[in-house]
């Protein structure tokens, strides 16, 4: 019997390609699972986060995530990205959605994230009235700490 080992420091390509033909027996994973185990890291856990917004979800419909094809499916951390993806790349977009993605989520998998973060938060930023800064929902104090 034929054991091929892929270690976390193994090439994304090598492991992209393992998980497309693992895919074909059982239960098929869509783009965004694979993804999703083929992309660890902060950028990753990211969009993971965002996906979950109680604000994002009821623009989705989704009222019970166990019951959400969307949230199970990881429709809905799929559209983060397509958010990020597009943001970024509208002028130059050429080949496939499936291919932007990947390309965007490998790219940014262990980039700063602070920029994104401030991106996505400038147009939600309010003041609280414990003196921190309100971003979706949470207060923050002026160091990034929740209050």
């Amino acid at each position: 019997m034929r054991a091929i080992i892929i270690l976390r420091q193994s090439d994304k390509d090598v492991k992209y390609v393992v998980f497309q033909r693992l895919n074909t027996g059982g239960a098929q994973l869509n783009h965004q699972e694979i993804r999703n185990s083929t992309f660890p890291g902060p950028f990753n856990n990211l969009i993971l986060e965002l996906s979950v917004y109680r604000k994002f979800h009821a623009l989705l419909g989704i009222k019970n995530r166990d019951k959400s094809a969307i949230y199970k499916e990881m429709r809905d951390a799929e559209l983060v990205l397509r958010y990020f993806t597009f943001r970024e790349t509208w002028q130059s977009f050429s080949g496939g959605v499936k291919q932007q993605l990947d390309s965007y989520i490998d790219k940014n998998a262990k980039e700063e994230l602070l920029r994104i973060e401030r991106a996505l938060s400038q147009p939600t930023k309010t003041k609280c009235t414990k003196g921190g800064t309100r971003v979706t929902g949470r207060c923050y104090s002026s160091y990034g700490c929740r209050i």
